[in-house]
């Protein structure tokens, strides 16, 4: 029996990506007779610095910037006298005046640098205790977000002669993405590097092989692997939460996404010209999940036009989401402007074997090549247009509710990248570092 930490963004069900794959390994390990612990990032401002689920022990570091913005979140919910009320807000007016006033002048980057390296130095330190305290004998890092294997890197550098093993899971490179101010992206590849030097082996999520493909990666080449995300289960039974999820009728197709929605590189803009095309159509939009400002700002643009037509939750909890996918009539897809970066949601759409509308505009796409595979899946180029592709779409609406799929059609389409096929390879590589 080994014992085996994963770092991770946080623990499920708070089910981020990295979260939902760390659940699936953890559950493989277990199986096998493998102890496993966690040393997180605090997902929320109460979260104890130790507490168990399910028998699991978790261990967790608060980033230091997402406690005060919680914090003052839940300050600006609590039902305040009238005078208490003016007060507190002339008061926050004044504390963000005076910060603003003492970083004048200062560079954005180099705070936010700041602020990490305080925050990085605090969780390789907490992870440097547990290594300690629990015997650890192989280490998982789990990225999304990359903090994870820099606060390994910090911790390692100190541990000692009782160094143990590190497997670091890349499921994101980080200044690939979309939006990552080019200045930021040479410091980032640097410290990428020092990690890969100092882990015992690489594993890249398989549709981020091609950001890896320079010669500046090919020392690091024979510690890499290529490894699915474990999200494509089609052994496990369909959960139901009957009391929960969405409202439904059945003269109107609900029309559901689920997941986060970015700005500038979230193709919200192509959206809201395909909802508007469909305006006249017996269709509903449920958006479920983080929605960044500028995107909120045009979501609700549209609500206003379309009212009884777009519904904004905000976060919902993961089983709100997962009965509302399973309610739904088609799931809504919006790809990364980012050819290489998949939203991992799309293995749930696919599991739910439901009718699924695909926007995209980057050619190569790897969310849409596997949506291409996909029986039930309309993929709408925003490259075309709507007025080219709108009569499609509209036939396809009818036409989707009488077309079907099946788990064994599924198997067949995917089955390398199924659950169980990537966590029995995951397995393998696990114990075969620990035995080295």
């Amino acid at each position: 029996m080994a014992n085996i930490l994963f770092i991770s963004g946080s623990y499920f069900p708070n089910a981020t990506a990295n979260a939902v794959c760390a659940k699936k390994f953890e559950d493989a390990l277990r199986v096998q007779g493998d102890n496993v612990i966690y040393c997180n990032r605090k997902h929320d401002l109460y979260e104890p610095d130790f507490h168990l689920v399910n028998g699991t022990e978790i261990f967790t570091v608060g980033k230091n910037s997402d406690i005060f913005f919680q914090s003052i979140e839940k300050l600006k919910q609590l039902r305040l006298p009238n005078g208490m009320a003016c007060a507190f807000s002339l008061g926050m007016k004044c504390y963000q005046l005076m910060m603003q006033l003492f970083n004048f002048g200062k560079r954005k980057i180099v705070l936010r640098q700041k602020a990490r390296e305080m925050y990085l130095d605090e969780y390789a330190k907490k992870i440097r205790e547990v290594i300690v305290a629990k015997k650890i004998d192989l280490i998982i890092s789990v990225s999304m977000p990359f903090d994870s294997h820099c606060a390994v890197l910090r911790a390692m550098r100190t541990i000692g002669e009782i160094r143990p093993k590190w497997l670091a899971y890349c499921i994101d490179a980080y200044w690939s993405k979309a939006g990552i101010n080019p200045r930021e992206v040479p410091a980032m590849k640097t410290e990428e590097r020092e990690i890969f030097t100092c882990c015992d082996q690489i594993l890249l999520l398989d549709t981020i092989e091609k950001d890896y493909a320079g010669n500046e990666f090919d020392k690091f080449r024979t510690k890499i692997t290529s490894l699915p995300l474990p999200l494509f289960d089609l052994q496990s039974p369909v959960e139901d939460f009957p009391a929960e999820g969405i409202e439904t009728h059945d003269d109107v197709s609900e029309i559901v996404f689920t997941g986060t929605v970015y700005d500038d590189f979230r193709n919200i803009d192509a959206f809201i010209d395909v909802a508007e095309a469909l305006s006249v159509e017996r269709v509903r939009f449920h958006f479920l999940g983080k929605i960044y400002p500028r995107s909120l700002a045009q979501l609700k643009a549209l609500q206003a036009k379309m009212p009884d037509q777009v519904i904004i939750y905000g976060r919902m909890p993961y089983s709100f989401a997962l009965s509302s996918m399973q309610k739904a009539d088609i799931l809504l897809n919006l790809a990364n402007d980012n050819a290489n970066q998949i939203p991992s949601k799309i293995f749930q759409y696919m599991m739910c074997q439901k009718p699924i509308l695909n926007i995209y505009r980057m050619d190569g796409d790897v969310g849409t090549e596997y949506l291409k595979r996909y029986p039930l899946a309309f993929n709408y180029d925003v490259k075309l247009g709507c007025f080219s592709q709108m009569p499609q779409l509209k036939q396809w609406l009818v036409d989707v509710k009488t077309n079907s799929t099946s788990l064994d059609e599924l198997e067949g389409l995917f089955h390398d990248l199924t659950s169980q096929v990537v966590c029995n390879n995951f397995l393998d590589l696990c114990n075969s570092l620990i035995s080295k």
